[in-house]
């Protein structure tokens, strides 16, 4: 080959090279959600689990409450289910991953369902032990789906998404409900952390949300003070469990519910991997990016937003600026931390009255 031949082919190869960044920039800067660009920053190793088969769980023999506080500590992080009142749903996600679900079913047979989308380290199993939101739905005419969201609970995946991926485990369970009935009209709840990830699936698939539930929500935490999330990504780093959920405890609960249950918010954290630690941190990382709030009016369904006016993880007013951009209905909790859903007796009623309506 002449040498003019291969200075043409160095040229086109750098040229191509040249063209390949060209597009990443571009992509990276007009669509920081990208696939691509949330791949490379959220990948988090996977510790494989025994995935167990439905039905196949042990049997609690009385109520939660009434166990010793030890006892409860281990059930609350045991994948093991409460009662019979409920069916456990299986699918796969686009990459072969299986996901599962609670399914509890409405007393009357009904058209209208609610997917709740839980929080970081959460699962369909401590939610339902732990909350009476799956069970209280339920009895209030609604049948609700908890899934499982990637890497918790019994849901495979390499990733942890809580916002952009996790919009595809939520299209799978959209689609599963579908096919069940396809009358169906579905809300999204989604609680903390869950709230991005129900925000991200209403602007990517509104046609399949009929509303919108946000409990303790934020559309930006890339402009917001992340002073908390800074801190627990600190004392994660420092591999410092004990002060970490303290500081879990007393950054989401209010001071008298803190102290009531202190001993088993603390105790939970026992058992906590360094590879637990690492997933945290990366979360952090991830969502420190998380930004939709000028989207937010590609929002056209009904939009309920419950806050609190002392939440100190994604600030007191995360809340009231989704609801003022939204101009939607919306009510703040004074006196509550972040996790409002847990403490506030009338806080189910409240999401009730707004999806009846």
């Amino acid at each position: 080959m002449p040498w003019w031949g291969i200075v043409l082919i160095v040229l086109g190869v750098i040229c191509l090279l040249i063209c390949i960044v060209g597009w990443l920039l571009v992509d990276f800067a007009i669509n920081k959600r990208s696939k691509l660009f949330m791949d490379n920053i959220i990948k988090i190793k996977r510790i494989e689990k025994t995935i167990e088969k439905p039905g196949s769980y042990p049997k609690l023999e009385k109520a939660y409450d009434d166990y010793p506080l030890e006892e409860r500590i281990k059930l609350m992080r045991d994948e093991m289910d409460l009662d019979d009142d409920h069916k456990i749903f299986w699918t796969k996600s686009d990459k072969g991953e299986k996901l599962r679900a609670y399914y509890y079913e409405a007393p009357q047979p009904t058209h209208k369902y609610i997917i709740l989308v839980h929080g970081y380290g959460n699962s369909a199993a401590i939610v339902s032990r732990m909350y009476k939101a799956p069970t209280a739905m339920r009895d209030r005419g609604y049948n609700l789906l908890l899934p499982d969201l990637l890497n918790h609970g019994q849901s495979e995946g390499k990733f942890l998404g809580m916002g952009y991926l996790d919009k595809f485990t939520v299209m799978k369970w959209i689609d599963y409900i579908i096919q069940m009935d396809p009358e169906a009209s579905i809300a999204l709840m989604g609680v903390s952390m869950g709230s991005m990830v129900a925000q991200t699936m209403a602007l990517k698939s509104p046609e399949s949300v009929a509303s919108l539930v946000l409990c303790s929500p934020t559309s930006d935490v890339k402009n917001s003070d992340q002073t908390t999330l800074q801190t627990w990504r600190s004392l994660a780093e420092k591999e410092d469990v004990a002060s970490l959920m303290e500081s879990f405890g007393e950054m989401v609960y209010s001071p008298a519910f803190y102290e009531k249950y202190k001993d088993i918010i603390i105790a939970g954290g026992e058992g906590t991997s360094k590879q637990d630690l690492s997933n945290f941190i990366h979360l952090i990382d991830a969502i420190k990016e998380f930004d939709v709030h000028e989207r937010l009016n590609e929002i056209k369904c009904p939009v309920f937003v419950l806050g609190a006016g002392e939440d100190k993880v994604l600030g007191a007013d995360a809340a009231l600026a989704i609801a003022e951009k939204l101009q939607c209905e919306y009510y703040i909790y004074e006196g509550y931390g972040h996790g409002v859903y847990d403490e506030a007796p009338d806080y189910l009623s409240r999401i009730k009255a707004f999806l009846d309506k």
